[in-house]
């Protein structure tokens, strides 16, 4: 997992399935951008279904993601509390 700013962070499905460095880094949004929705409980959570491939189309989803990240964001700078992690398979 990696940090890009303070409350967001990036990596792949084996971040995802490490709780415990989610749960100290204070991870309560994810983001997936995959063929498959994660299998994940405990965490607000949204689902972008995409190929990992160069026609997909990810422009048409980038309002509503950056909406869910921005959202998380924003709890995170009230509460000191709040971090997303965005993830996909092939990071």
């Amino acid at each position: 997992m990696i940090g890009v700013e303070a409350g967001l962070y990036i990596g792949s499905v084996s971040d995802l399935k490490d709780a415990q460095s989610l749960i100290d880094a204070g991870v309560t949004h994810i983001l997936t951008v995959d063929s498959e929705e994660a299998a994940v409980t405990g965490f607000h959570t949204k689902f972008v279904r995409a190929l990992d491939d160069a026609s997909t189309d990810l422009l048409s989803r980038l309002d509503d993601c950056v909406c869910f990240i921005c959202e998380a964001l924003r709890t995170h700078s009230e509460s000191k509390s709040s971090a997303v992690l965005v993830h996909w398979y092939n990071f």
